[in-house]
């Protein structure tokens, strides 16, 4: 291993980390929830403890995004994760 390995891996984390953050940037900026944001989302690259910043998520945008994530993965959910409080939730959005 060289020592441009580590430096190039590094690189390509905040290139990913920054570019998830736009992307989130986007999501929010075309698609707003109408009752604001609920999560803060916060990138940093954890071998060099470089901050690249953040972006605020509304609910419904962040729970979309974690579906499709979770659809990556080898084997599907083929069940909704449990609540906080282990009680069913129900979410009404309404729509333009």
């Amino acid at each position: 291993m060289t020592h441009q390995d580590p430096t190039a891996r590094e690189m390509l984390a905040r290139r990913a980390g920054l570019q998830f953050l736009r992307g989130l940037t986007d999501i929010t900026r075309n698609l707003p929830h109408p009752h604001g944001t609920s999560i803060r989302i916060t990138a940093t690259v954890i071998d060099s403890g470089e901050d690249l910043g953040s972006v605020d998520v509304d609910s419904t945008n962040a729970s979309d995004l974690g579906w499709l994530a979770s659809r990556r993965t080898p084997s599907t959910r083929t069940t909704p994760i449990p609540a906080a409080d282990s009680k069913p939730n129900l979410h009404i959005v309404r729509g333009a």
